[in-house]
């Protein structure tokens, strides 16, 4: 949602931020309660990080769209017959 709303490239500078900001609360955390927070926003920057770089790639893997409005799956096509062709080596 906010990956369509902000674009994966802010999405994963901020959760960059983040994650660099949680680092020094992970090591400087004296109680259990400060180093779960800790964790727990370290854990939800990697996690959107990783929500924004898969979407992008996503949008980057199928980018051409024919006339019918079908996905061209030709690369996808290629490289399980290029698998097929090395599995029976």
């Amino acid at each position: 949602m906010a990956n369509n709303k902000f674009g994966s490239l802010s999405i994963v500078i901020g959760s960059t931020l983040g994650s660099g900001l949680a680092l020094p609360l992970i090591a400087e955390s004296n109680t259990v309660l400060t180093l779960s927070v800790a964790l727990l926003f370290y854990g939800a920057m990697a996690g959107s990080m990783d929500v924004a770089m898969n979407t992008h790639a996503v949008m980057l893997e199928f980018p051409r769209v024919d006339h019918s409005g079908l996905f061209l799956l030709i690369p996808l096509i290629l490289f399980y017959a290029e698998m097929q062709r090395i599995g029976k080596l």
